[in-house]
């Protein structure tokens, strides 16, 4: 595995950002996304459930050499505060999700442009872009790399696969600050 693993973050734009009191028990891979929405005034990691993007936490520095390690949150909701960087230009890598036979699109230059959706695989708390569906419609897709196979997850034990996307919040599903 590299030890030096991609960064998955801010890569550029804006970077207006607020401190977030977030939710309980609120889990972020490291090699993943991480976009919140608000629950019950608390920033809560988006997931299938999800109505609006608030912002993307930063939480980075908890990796392990193997690559599977993630931050969770306080038990006690509204006891850790993370900045929150919510400006709409603000552009993020995240990972793709692409394997079994519910995520099966590829990164490719076709996609630039459109509107995807996130999914949220809370096993190995990985937060991906879902390039197979947009239904949702939060993300914007600027740039990629193509996974070179298909990984299961679960079977891998966390591991990851080398797909990737640029991104930015569509304005249309981002909840003004």
């Amino acid at each position: 595995m590299n030890s030096n693993p991609l960064k998955f973050d801010w890569v550029s734009g804006g970077t207006s950002a607020i401190k977030l009191a977030m939710a309980a028990s609120q889990s972020f891979h490291d090699r993943g996304g991480k976009f919140v929405d608000i629950a019950s005034g608390y920033g809560e990691t988006m997931d299938a459930s999800s109505n609006y993007i608030f912002g993307w936490v930063e939480t980075a520095g908890h990796s392990t050499a193997d690559g599977t390690a993630y931050y969770t949150t306080s038990a006690t909701a509204g006891s850790t505060i993370l900045n929150c960087i919510i400006s709409p230009d603000a552009v993020f890598r995240m990972p793709v999700a692409y394997y079994s036979a519910t995520y099966t699109v590829n990164y490719a230059y076709t996609l630039i442009g459109t509107a995807r959706d996130i999914y949220l695989d809370t096993t190995n708390k990985v937060q991906f872009a879902d390039l197979t569906n947009s239904t949702d419609d939060f993300l914007i897709i600027l740039d990629g790399l193509a996974a070179s196979a298909e990984f299961d997850y679960a079977a891998t034990n966390g591991q990851h696969g080398d797909g990737w996307v640029l991104v930015r919040p569509n304005p249309a599903t981002m909840i003004a600050a």
